[in-house]
């Protein structure tokens, strides 16, 4: 759930090639994991400033992305939210329609025979009490399962590690299908791994993965500018060795 408007939170700041200073919003921030673990030490009152290499245009792309991620996130919690209440009332109407349920098993069983049941089968039938403990227990599951799967940030590196889900939005599929340098694809995939916007370089990585298909070392080299490199792979391996080489 978002703060109030007038609950106190750092401020966070980026700064770019250029010398530009990006004020971050706090719930963006969250989504670049290596901000996140950073704002977890912090005082509501403090001030993080973040020196990255890249331009500010790179910087505003991740930051469009990180923008893409939250509504992402806001409307599952409030999807959740709406399948939590409409499992409640159902379940609260199941107890009302139970309360007026015979419980007498002999009753139960009257009814039961006409289907081919015995005396036996139904006796050992759930009771109306015990449907709605059951129905209760596989609501608030649900609602843990749920609460625990849209949980918001802070989002730690491990949660969403390249090489995990692949099944991108036609939002995301869009952002990495459209036309872009090829300069500015690779400090995007460098960007994200130096933040830590994790599903950004997945959809990066892909985009310099397609950009590199049926083309030979040295036109890969002449198109990303790396020298050695012989395919995509090799291109995104030598930005990700690039970026943990820079100190925080």
């Amino acid at each position: 759930m978002d703060a109030s408007p007038t609950t106190p939170r750092p401020k966070i700041y980026i700064t770019t090639s250029e010398n530009a200073s990006l004020q971050i919003d706090y719930d963006l921030a969250l989504h670049c994991s290596r901000l996140a673990r950073k704002l977890k030490v912090l005082d509501k009152h403090d001030t993080l400033i973040t020196n990255t290499p890249f331009q500010g245009e790179t910087i505003q792309l991740a930051l469009e992305f990180c923008s893409h991620m939250r509504q992402k996130q806001l409307s599952l919690e409030a999807n959740a939210a709406s399948f939590i209440k409409s499992a409640r009332t159902m379940s609260l109407a199941q107890q009302q329609q139970n309360a007026r349920m015979p419980t007498d098993i002999s009753g139960k069983a009257a009814q039961a025979e006409p289907t081919g049941m015995t005396l036996d089968d139904a006796s050992i039938s759930s009771s109306p009490t015990d449907l709605t403990q059951q129905s209760a227990s596989m609501l608030d599951a649900t609602a843990d399962m749920l609460r625990f799967q849209d949980a918001p940030a802070p989002v730690d590196e491990s949660i969403r590690s390249t090489g995990g889900d692949y099944i991108f939005d036609d939002w995301e599929f869009s952002f990495a299908a459209s036309e872009a340098e090829p300069r500015l694809v690779t400090e995007l995939n460098a960007a994200s791994h130096f933040l830590g916007i994790n599903r950004l370089l997945d959809l990066t990585t892909m985009k310099i993965m397609m950009m590199s298909q049926e083309k030979t070392p040295q036109q890969v080299q002449n198109l990303f500018g790396f020298e050695g490199v012989r395919n995509g792979e090799d291109v995104v391996s030598a930005l990700a060795q690039t970026m943990e080489e820079l100190k925080w």
